[in-house]
């Protein structure tokens, strides 16, 4: 089996990597056609445009994975069985288990991949993409350290301590100077939302430098006079989603000891966990359609049905999310359902080829 293995192993990774490279083209092509009436915008040229392209390439590759390995290995196993490869083997005595594992071999490849992309390689490239566009377009200047961000407008100079998802912001300190830089006022809220057009303080401590004393003032809201666009806050703010694991657990941590909700945070985790197993899920699927009448079929029909597959296990795990953060129901539940379903598809179209 080790020759089969490796025979039939090559051909999943070949086509699902062949599959996966189509897919996310396409995608960049199309994105990169949307951004072109985005050029102009400030400082945003033909050269940021493709940057910002390029650099959402891996996170679009992460999305696309299961898509890519379902319609990859049904085109690839399918162009086997067309040449009754796979009936040669059975007739070598090669059980259709055997034949699975080999197929889920092969999958392990993937698998790393999988974990490559969303761990190590697409958590840090989209923010910096999605952080280059904006402030190209808005020409804003802000920075990102390790004691929360900090922003300018006109004389102001605001430190962030935290964005969160929903666009609030918390634990603020905002600096304002004069002509000659010199401290005219120090403001600390401990949060700031965007109602109606305008920014609000909220619990915040203001302190004026006058000739001799010093004046503060407490109170418990105050309009914000300031030019910050919510658009780059939403750039700015910890996206769950583009964290790897180990940031997910240590901001939960973060989140909990100030009393903030975590719930998005978890969802992102569970999906980030539960990544991996969607592969080998997806290529249970696609086995039984080598043993069916598709196998006799053009590549077409067979990309065509791996797409339908692709894109059902995409809407149903989103929908399943987006269910759950609504409905507060348990992440675990919400992002392992949707594999429970195709596995147990899976095992069904099992059960028939058997």
């Amino acid at each position: 089996m080790n020759i089969l293995d490796r025979h039939i192993g090559r051909h999943i990774i070949t086509g699902s990597i062949m599959a996966l490279l189509i897919l996310v083209g396409i995608d960049l092509v199309f994105t990169f056609v949307g951004e072109a009436s985005d050029i102009g915008e400030g400082d945003y040229n033909l050269g940021k445009s493709l940057l910002y392209v390029i650099l959402t390439a891996p996170r679009r590759a992460y999305d696309f994975m299961p898509m890519a390995a379902t319609t990859g290995s049904l085109v690839m196993l399918g162009g086997l069985a067309g040449q009754n490869e796979f009936t040669a083997m059975r007739s070598a005595g090669v059980s259709t288990r055997q034949i699975a594992g080999a197929v889920l071999k092969g999958g392990a490849v993937l698998i790393g991949i999988v974990i490559i992309l969303g761990e190590g390689i697409a958590p840090f490239t989209e923010p910096w993409a999605q952080q280059m566009r904006t402030f190209a377009r808005t020409q804003s200047t802000a920075l990102k350290s390790r004691h929360g961000i900090w922003i300018r407008d006109a004389n102001s100079f605001i430190n962030i301590g935290q964005v969160h998802p929903d666009g609030k912001l918390y634990n603020l300190d905002i600096y304002r100077l004069d002509d000659n830089y010199r401290l005219q006022q120090h403001t600390r809220a401990k949060r700031a939302e965007y109602k109606d057009g305008t920014w609000t303080l909220y619990h915040l401590t203001r302190t004026r430098t006058q000739p001799q004393r010093l004046q503060t003032i407490t109170r418990q809201q105050a309009p914000w006079d300031i030019l910050l666009k919510p658009e780059l806050i939403h750039v700015l703010a910890v996206k769950p989603e583009q964290l790897p694991i180990w940031r997910l657990h240590t901001y939960m941590a973060y989140l909990r000891a100030n009393g903030l909700d975590t719930r998005a945070y978890e969802f992102a985790l569970w999906g980030k966990i539960t990544a991996p197993f969607v592969i080998p899920v997806m290529l249970i699927i696609a086995i039984p359609f080598i043993f069916s009448p598709l196998r006799t079929t053009g590549s077409g029909q067979r990309i065509l049905v791996g797409i339908i597959l692709g894109i059902s296990y995409y809407l149903l795990s989103h929908l399943m999310v987006r269910a759950g953060q609504l409905y507060a129901l348990n992440p675990i539940l919400s992002n392992t359902l949707p594999i429970a379903i195709f596995l147990t598809a899976g095992w069904l179209g099992w059960r028939t080829i058997r």
